[in-house]
């Protein structure tokens, strides 16, 4: 079963590898992730959805609407009304109904035949255990590696404790786990971010919600955990996850129109900022079309720096979209105008602050002072539709996450594409280059052509939501004392 990231998967490690990134570097170690269970997907996803994407339980599915259907008609026939009249017969709910009603339809649409439907569902598995996988890592859980990895074992099992056993290892190639090693306070997951997966129905492309089971396996030990999401479409599944929640600060960064058009339609307004026990924990930040990297860096910035003091997480969740990049297939005309680059800014920035706790003093040998105390950062993926220049900016991103623990890392990334990687041909864009552009975006555009007023006024009024956030958040009442209490999906 091959997925809307199927090229990307295979183009990604295969760069890391050839590129020597892997081979040369002793920051960086590939794990083989475990493959999750239906146990792990049933800890956010309700039982009922997974049955259908389960190919153990969706033949039972269907032949019980079958049965249902039959023992309607049946009832019917028997039963007359006034006037010898037969009862009005009511429509049964196919199985094409019920996929309709998860949204398991157009572009999340389910095979229906049952050894597609088999790797399908495996392949849901593999996203969801590398993200665990991942996930464990960092908290102490295990998962292998070397040179600070961990032990072996343990992690994800079946009731998602930390340590024990664990599952059987995956090892596809498409789903490669990998750790930035020294202490092994990062870890990233590539083939996760899958954002869009409701408790009850995909949308998206995205079927299972990596991201919500990563973030509650992280909040078995982290009282406060800061999610960011750099992907160009709302994280509206994480933000129902935890709307209620004080514990996953969410902010989203991405398009919207109020009037709907742009994907998801309706969602992501600035106005949400969370509900219950949960408001002002919700930040939805508004990047208008054609936003440059310039841009783009100085909002992520001043959200996450003020955030980092203000919520002061004990873990930091980072989303990676790449469907930013200008001239996504997708998106189109409708998106931002960001380069590897700069998605590799934001990168840098964040592993800088979670290497250092914001302490970004270096020794002689650029490596940051191991007495300083380093906060567990997971980097996951996301959208991009070009999966050339996909791969091209997770791999950028992948040197950038070595910031907060060897400076200038990025100095050892080629400037090209190496001959030796088989997919080579590829990249003739941008002459084989290792970056998606010569140089980073600056320019919202010309002062005076078509949209540039309404782009500037919407970049300002982004600034200004975040400086909000920062306040309602630095005003919480005893903030710092704040009981957290574990999120849960009834």
């Amino acid at each position: 079963m091959s997925s809307v990231h199927n090229s990307r998967e295979l183009l990604l490690p295969s760069l890391l590898l050839h590129s020597g990134l892997l081979s040369r570097s002793r920051y960086i170690t590939p794990l083989a992730p475990k493959l999750a269970r239906r146990s792990h997907l049933e800890q956010f996803h309700s039982r009922e959805y997974i049955d259908i994407l389960d190919p153990a339980t969706n033949g039972a599915v269907r032949q019980r609407l079958l049965d249902e259907a039959r023992e309607r008609a049946e009832m019917e026939t028997n039963s007359r009304v006034d006037f010898g009249r037969r009862r009005r017969r009511q429509k049964s709910m196919t199985y094409e109904d019920l996929k309709e009603g998860f949204n398991l339809v157009d572009d999340c649409a389910v095979p229906d035949d049952e050894e597609k439907l088999r790797r399908f569902f495996d392949y849901n598995l593999a996203v969801v255990g590398a993200s665990l996988t991942a996930a464990a890592v960092i908290s102490g859980g295990g998962g292998g590696g070397g040179g600070g990895g961990g032990g072996g074992g343990g992690g994800i099992d079946d009731d998602d404790d930390d340590g024990g056993s664990g599952n059987n290892n995956n090892n596809n190639d498409n789903d490669n786990t990998t750790t930035t090693n020294t202490g092994t306070h990062i870890a990233i997951a590539w083939s996760g971010g899958r954002h869009h997966a409701h408790r009850s129905s995909a949308g998206g492309f995205c079927y299972v919600n990596d991201t919500v089971l990563a973030l509650l396996h992280l909040r078995r030990k982290h009282r406060k955990i800061l999610y960011l999401d750099i992907d160009i479409h709302h994280s509206d599944g994480v933000q129902e996850a935890f709307y209620d929640s004080q514990g996953v600060m969410t902010v989203s960064f991405h398009r919207h129109e109020e009037k709907g058009g742009f994907f998801p339609a309706g969602e992501g307004s600035s106005s949400y900022l969370g509900r219950g026990k949960g408001v002002g924990y919700n930040l939805n930040v508004v990047a208008p079309l054609g936003c440059p990297d310039d841009a783009f860096l100085t909002l992520f910035t001043s959200a996450f720096t003020g955030l980092w003091e203000s919520y002061s997480p004990s873990c930091v969740v980072l989303a990676v979209g790449a469907d930013g990049l200008k001239g996504d297939p997708v998106v189109g005309q409708d998106g931002w105008r960001l380069t590897s680059r700069g998605l590799g800014d934001c990168v840098k920035l964040v592993s800088r602050y979670c290497g250092s706790r914001g302490n970004n003093e270096v020794d002689g040998n650029n490596n940051n002072n191991n007495n300083t105390t380093t906060t567990p950062l997971l980097i996951l993926g996301g959208g991009g539709y070009n999966d050339v220049n996909a791969a091209r900016t997770f791999a950028t991103c992948t040197v950038a996450s070595v910031e907060g623990v060897r400076a200038n890392f990025e100095e050892l990334m080629p400037p090209g594409i190496p001959e030796s990687d088989p997919y080579f041909d590829r990249y003739s864009s941008n002459n084989f280059m290792m970056h998606t552009d010569e140089e980073r975006t600056r320019e919202m555009g010309e002062e005076g052509e078509p949209g540039y007023k309404e782009r500037e006024e919407g970049l300002k009024k982004a600034r200004g939501e975040v400086r909000d956030a920062i306040s309602r958040i630095k005003g919480k009442a005893l903030l710092g004392k704040r009981r957290y209490e574990a999120d849960t999906f009834e």
